[in-house]
């Protein structure tokens, strides 16, 4: 008998370790800060945790059962979500944005993380995908965008330079008057480009935006060709 009783012993030890350290798991899942979703080979959901649940506005389980794609993914980009997952069978990882639908029917926007899940054996059995909500992030890309739209149509000369008076900005209204491309004129020096004192060490402009942040004035310019060019400026410092 004490043979038996030292194998039930065993049994019952390694029961508890596993037990132990799925529970260690299921808590290192749920205190993610991202969403985390993990799918087998046909993208049905196997675990979800709370940050997916909440960002996606389904419970447990109205997830869990159910393809990924088919709840998540509008239906136009359903092709190529399915493309990607062909991808994790291969054993490859990919980082990825892309549109999630909630429940209600709203979206929201994702970076993506999927990365093969396999076995011990190393054969592949489904995906494990981190989403972050990157809406914020989308929308001050989609401002900046329309910002620069619309500051390209504007026929003044409109430049911006970082504090080594580097050009970081140059509108079309700048390539018009000075005859240099943004490509030409971006992280150069201004003053090469206008060669004049303006913003210079020293120059009255400079010593106005120490005081005031703000110069306004008449200045004597050049055009890459040559030629001078009396402009009137605004300068404002950021």
């Amino acid at each position: 008998f004490v043979p038996l009783m030292r194998d039930v012993g065993l049994k019952k030890l390694t029961e508890r370790a596993l037990r132990d350290s799925e529970a260690r798991l299921r808590t290192v899942v749920e205190s993610l800060g991202e969403g985390l979703l993990v799918t087998d080979l046909d993208d049905v959901v196997q675990i979800v945790n709370a940050r997916m649940l909440a960002l996606t506005g389904f419970a447990d389980s109205e997830m869990k059962g159910r393809r990924a794609f088919e709840l998540l993914l509008p239906p136009e980009e359903c092709g190529a979500s399915l493309n990607r997952h062909q991808h994790r069978s291969k054993g490859i990882t990919e980082r990825f944005e892309a549109r999630l639908l909630r429940k209600d029917g709203s979206s929201f926007w994702a970076e993506i993380n999927a990365s093969p899940l396999c076995d011990p054996g190393g054969v592949v059995i489904g995906t494990l995908r981190v989403a972050n909500d990157i809406s914020a992030r989308k929308q001050d890309e989609e401002r900046l965008k329309f910002q620069a739209d619309v500051l390209s149509h504007v026929t003044e000369a409109i430049i911006a330079v970082d504090n080594e008076n580097l050009v970081n900005y140059w509108n079309h209204g700048a390539e018009e008057l000075y005859g240099f491309k943004f490509y030409e004129a971006l992280h150069r020096r201004l003053r090469e480009l206008v060669h004049g004192d303006w913003l210079a060490h020293g120059s009255p402009s400079e010593n106005a935006l120490e005081v005031a942040s703000v110069w306004r004035g008449e200045s004597t310019h050049r055009h890459k060709s040559g030629y001078e060019l009396g402009v009137e400026a605004s300068v404002r410092k950021l």
